[in-house]
């Protein structure tokens, strides 16, 4: 028989190990520029303890306020060091968990620790954990809650019965805190507890899960926080939730419960199939077969049954739960949804990959140990794979956005933002530089967010006719707003939902187009256009040769409704460098190149036909262009 082996080291030092090394690599790949998408406003948010968009992320807001008490770098990059530091913590806590798992197979000590250090950095370091861990958002914190969850889960269910209930108890603390964070991925972790949570009733009766639920209580007292900070107008508070009927609507997210099942475009086949393409890109074939190798072998043995099943609902749950979503190709936050599976997914490798280690152990211990040891520090070879895409270390244009979106703007302007991004790269500009008081944003995508009209009103009486107009034909008007802009500079972000018949009264300025009172002349049009077109060089040249998917997003999106704006004022030879720069970087974009046709044919001049400008906004209505995204 052979004597058992001493692990070389503590086995605290692998799940230290398992923590520092991703640190290491967030710390070193975090901007200080907020990212796209609603990053800036996570930067708002922590720069006043702010309430986010439904269902205001209480937890977070506290947590990424914690930035704050950082003695250096910018917000945004302080920001995104918490979450890098979350991420960690749920790599660290991935590496406890697979060594239960590793442990409840038989494996030694020292070889248990080694491919759990390995499983944790193998999926700490694929692009969908990596990225949430660089840039200030929700799923770092959530995947550190799930990772605890998880972990004493596993506990449970590799050493059951249990003397105790304390490991309930915390997974239950942990849950409350998870469900005060983002309480649709916490939800999703009860399918694959109610298994254990009915083993521990089984054995030890009632009142563990008596305890259990209190503390869940006791992580949801949290919401308090909401209407709390409400009443005190912090910068960024969306909804509102001053009163039963408002918190009840910013808790519930009412306004996102639209996007999903059926209200969601893409087939449910395809989503799932997205779902799966992730894992095969992040995790690779060889990863995944090592966890289908894992789950049977976990499921074989009546010892390891309960933790096969476990990891196999953790899987199927959330990998159904996006899918249902609607997973949104090439889109991040959709990713941070994925990482409670991603941990499942890569200590069910680990198990696979350790029967094999395990069957080398038997007669050659040593040569187990230099094999772990070989198979750890592969998984390193995840950062060259990942670091391109994930890396935000040069990340910095969108600094220069903001300096046409926010900085440049003329004394006492009001702007009409209509796209998600740009009201939240003001509010993170605004938040973190505390610049430009004398500005009024009006996000019209959140209008009906309650308490946001009455909010703008009060900071701007003058928007009263404006909004009064929006209310009684559901969009602007056109004497509303040359009305307004004769009291202030008045400025609209081109987007579909700006109608046709108001372009006569715009002319282009910095990445917006502005209000003139009496209407835009060809001059006002062809001046606009030339300094328009130095600003998107100025953008350009500091995005460099290649641009990210999200700024690309961006350019696209932006200079699209450029073109097509200087198209139907007649402008064509703005409209066709701005549809050319679009076609340069996405050629495939169908109402780009219909644009493009109407532009060269030879001897037209003046505006594009009509009709065929309602077409091509009827197609961006219908969401068929990235470029109008």
């Amino acid at each position: 028989m052979i004597a058992p082996m001493r692990a070389p080291l503590p086995r605290w030092v692998a799940t230290l190990a398992a923590g520092t090394v991703p640190l290491a690599v967030f710390v070193g790949t975090s901007s200080g520029v907020a990212h796209w998408l609603d990053t800036g406003e996570f930067v708002g948010v922590a720069s006043d303890l702010g309430i986010s968009h439904p269902p205001g992320h209480p937890l977070a807001g506290l947590t990424l306020s914690l930035a704050r008490l950082l003695p250096f770098g910018p917000l945004a990059y302080r920001v995104a060091l918490v979450c890098g530091l979350c991420g960690a913590l749920a790599a660290a806590l991935m590496q406890r968990a697979a060594r239960h798992t590793l442990d409840a197979l038989g494996l030694r000590a020292a070889t248990s620790d080694g491919l759990a250090l390995a499983a944790a950095l193998y999926t700490s370091l694929t692009f969908s954990w990596w990225f949430q861990c660089v840039r200030p958002e929700v799923y770092a914190l959530e995947a550190a809650l799930s990772a605890l969850i998880l972990e004493r889960a596993l506990f449970v269910e590799s050493r059951f019965p249990l003397r105790d209930s304390h490991a309930v108890r915390v997974a239950a603390l942990a849950l409350g805190l998870a469900l005060a964070n983002h309480h649709f991925l916490a939800l999703l972790l009860l399918p694959a507890l109610a298994p254990s949570l009915a083993r521990v009733f089984a054995a030890r009766g009632p009142r563990p899960l008596m305890h259990a639920a209190a503390l869940v209580l006791s992580g949801l007292m949290l919401y308090a926080y909401l209407p709390l900070r409400a009443w005190r107008e912090p910068l960024v508070s969306l909804g509102e939730p001053t009163s039963l009927g408002r918190f009840y609507w910013v808790v519930s997210a009412q306004t996102f419960q639209g996007n999903q099942g059926d209200g969601v475009p893409l087939p449910l086949g395809e989503r799932f199939a997205d779902v799966i393409m992730q894992f095969l890109l992040d995790l690779h074939t060889i990863g995944l077969c090592a966890a289908l190798l894992g789950f049977y072998v976990l499921m074989r043995y009546d010892k390891t049954r309960r933790v096969g099943a476990l990891l196999g609902l953790v899987t199927l749950v959330f990998v159904a739960g996006r899918a249902w979503l609607g997973f949104v190709r090439s889109n991040p936050d959709a990713l941070g949804y994925l990482l409670p599976a991603f941990m499942a997914l890569g200590i069910l490798a680990a198990a696979g990959v350790g029967v094999l280690v395990g069957l080398l152990e038997q007669r050659w211990p040593r040569a187990a140990l230099l094999l772990v040891a070989a198979i750890t520090g592969a998984t390193l070879l995840q950062i060259p794979l990942h670091q391109h895409e994930a890396s935000l270390a040069r990340f910095a244009v969108a600094d220069r956005f903001d300096d046409a979106l926010v900085r440049e703007l003329p004394t006492g302007a009001v702007v009409l933002l209509y796209a998600p991004q740009t009201v939240f790269r003001v509010m993170g500009t605004q938040g973190e530089e505390r610049l430009r008081p004398d500005v009024t944003f009006v996000p019209m995508p959140l209008l009906h967010y309650p308490g946001l009209p009455a909010r703008l009103l009060a900071e701007a009486p003058e928007l009263r006719q404006l909004f009064a107009g929006i209310e009684l034909t559901g969009n602007l008007r056109e004497p509303d707003l040359q009305s307004l802009a004769a009291e202030r500079p008045l400025f609209i972000e081109l987007d579909g939902r700006v109608p046709l018949g108001l372009y006569e009264t715009l002319a282009p300025e910095g990445l917006y187009a502005r209000v003139l009172p009496g209407g835009a002349t060809d001059t006002d049009i062809q001046e606009g256009r030339v300094a328009q077109q130095e600003t998107w060089a100025r953008i350009l040249a500091a995005a460099g040769p290649t641009l990210d998917p999200e700024t690309r997003a961006q350019v696209l999106y932006r200079r699209f409704h450029d073109g097509l704006f200087l198209a139907a004022v007649g402008d064509r030879e703005g409209a066709r460098v701005a549809i050319g720069q679009v076609l340069q970087w996405a050629p495939e974009e169908a109402i780009a190149r219909a644009l493009w046709a109407a532009l060269t044919v030879p001897d037209e001049t003046g505006p594009v036909d009509r009709a065929l400008l309602e077409a091509l906004f009827a197609q961006m209505g219908a969401g068929s262009s990235a470029a109008t995204r």
